[in-house]
């Protein structure tokens, strides 16, 4: 622009000297005036363009370091953001990690639990295998026993039943005794020393079992010279038929113990004599022993707690 306008001002000049030598000088000054008032109305038009360029210049300079300063404020933001997304995606890899770590040891612990718990159902199925054999052990026997004293079955004097781990078998008194008396019967007419045969037989063939012998009276009045009370009575004669089961059958004598209930453990009343009859009997309670079967029961539940 600038260019232009020392252009026009050496045309101008020229063009003053050129009229100079051609006309008057009043006529010279009229056009020198008139060139110039053209010259000045467009200098001042030119000079509102420049400034109006250079503003809108100077206007699009600070667009354009507004817009450079957002986009750097925009980088720096991208760039926090960028960080903040990796920060993020290593916490989710971390995460992920932990996770499945997580997920891994659970599975080894589940299949370590269910290992245990199979472990466990076995030896339950175990015990419980125990405890049935137990007990169709003592049902066994209770069979074998009805069987080989069937006759004392048939005619009321014998009765038998299983309860719980033990096997009950009651005998009428009067098989084995007088009536009041502690002496077995021994005579040939006597059921007593065959019964008595028979049920080492029995016990002998199970060496596990342990017998108690418990004597059982009515309520009448026991023979004071001969005995204290019923209950002396009856010791007595549980201890006559343990002693005969050791010394004529050849019964192990650590499987036996004997004791004695009186007339306080009557399964009747005493009302009748048919009732006094039935109280009057000697119980052997068989069993594989509470202590032994107590033990067996606590080993293997030991192992279970142990596992």
């Amino acid at each position: 622009m600038w260019r232009r306008i020392q252009l026009r001002t050496v045309l101008f000049l020229a063009v003053s000297i050129l009229l100079s030598s051609c006309i008057s000088t009043k006529k010279h000054q009229e056009a020198i005036g008139e060139m110039k008032s053209g010259f000045d109305a467009e200098l001042t038009q030119m000079t509102y363009k420049l400034e109006t360029s250079n503003y809108k210049n100077d206007s699009l300079g600070l667009v354009i370091a507004q817009k450079e300063g957002e986009n750097k404020a925009l980088l720096t933001v991208q760039d926090k953001l960028q960080d903040r997304i990796d920060d993020l995606q290593g916490q989710i890899e971390n995460v992920t990690d932990l996770a499945l770590s997580q997920r891994q040891s659970l599975q080894e612990t589940i299949q370590d639990k269910e290992k245990d718990l199979e472990e466990k159902e076995l030896k339950i199925n175990e015990l419980n295998i125990f405890l049935t054999d137990t007990e169709n052990a003592i049902n066994d026997l209770m069979n074998t026993c009805r069987d080989s004293l069937s006759q004392l079955d048939s005619l009321g004097q014998a009765t038998f039943a299983v309860v719980g781990n033990e096997l009950h078998l009651n005998i009428s008194s009067s098989v084995f005794f007088q009536k009041g008396r502690h002496k077995i019967n021994t005579r040939s007419s006597s059921n007593a020393i065959k019964t008595l045969e028979t049920i080492s037989k029995i016990l002998n063939k199970n060496p596990d079992k342990y017998i108690t012998i418990v004597g059982h009276t009515d309520n009448s009045t026991a023979n004071t010279r001969s005995y204290r009370d019923n209950w002396d009575l009856s010791v007595l004669q549980s201890a006559s038929i343990a002693q005969m089961l050791v010394e004529e059958f050849e019964l192990n004598p650590n499987q036996l113990t004997v004791a004695g209930k009186g007339e306080f453990v009557p399964t009747t009343s005493n009302e009748t004599s048919e009732g006094k009859d039935k109280n009057r009997r000697i119980q052997f309670v068989i069993s594989k022993g509470n202590n032994v079967l107590v033990r067996e029961v606590k080993k293997r539940l030991q192992s279970l707690r142990l596992n």
